[in-house]
């Protein structure tokens, strides 16, 4: 009985786990997927961050024209490099939403945030490597809307978004007179979404 004990005891020990070929082996499987997917998870991230550029702006259009009708008072939406003023035209630095009402000594419907105009909402700046471009309105770096909703001195424009791959995978959207916004289309099959006037978008 002994014996048999001592020599239960005595018997070695088996490890499981990879061996070092095993372990390569599913080392060289990974890295092999990894290069398979790199190009497609880089395109889903890209157009990610076009979508989302156009959701926010989108949704801080929608908000504006909101604004301006229950106040009876315009509101401007334009680019901003500090989260306070108008500056600049790329929008991709961020933009700002204020009454442009002319409050405390400013001017009314100038596009520009002076006196002590209300501060409605700050944007933050787009994911990096997506440019904002607006077409087609009255001033490149402001959208003002009127208390009716309409567009102050414009009957539409364009805003384009755009990554290093150029136009053909830009995304744009176009605001009509009545301040209504809408995603835009290729409707040529060129690959190019047209603007509001029906021409062939830019990123310029």
């Amino acid at each position: 009985m002994t014996s048999t004990l001592f020599s239960k005891c005595t018997q070695p020990t088996r490890h499981s786990g990879f061996s070092l070929l095993e372990l390569l082996v599913v080392l060289l499987i990974v890295a092999a997927l990894m290069v398979l997917a790199g190009p497609s998870f880089t395109t889903s991230l890209q157009n990610s961050r076009l979508q989302s550029a156009v959701g926010a702006l989108g949704t801080d259009m929608a908000f504006a024209r909101s604004e301006a009708t229950t106040r009876r008072e315009p509101v401007t939406l334009c680019a901003s490099t500090d989260g306070n003023s108008c500056a600049g035209s790329a929008w991709e630095s961020g933009w700002v939403v204020f009454v442009d009402d002319g409050a405390g000594g400013g001017t009314s419907g100038n596009g520009s945030r002076d006196g002590s105009e209300t501060l409605l909402k700050v944007a933050e700046a787009s994911s990096a490597g997506v440019t904002i471009r607006s077409h087609n309105f009255a001033y490149g770096n402001w959208v003002m809307l009127q208390g009716s909703g309409r567009l102050g001195f414009a009957e539409g424009g364009t805003f384009v978004f755009c990554d290093n791959r150029g136009i053909e995978n830009a995304m744009a959207v176009n605001l009509n007179g009545v301040g209504h916004v809408r995603l835009a289309e290729d409707n040529d099959g060129d690959n190019v979404p047209e603007d509001d006037l029906g021409a062939p978008t830019k990123c310029t």
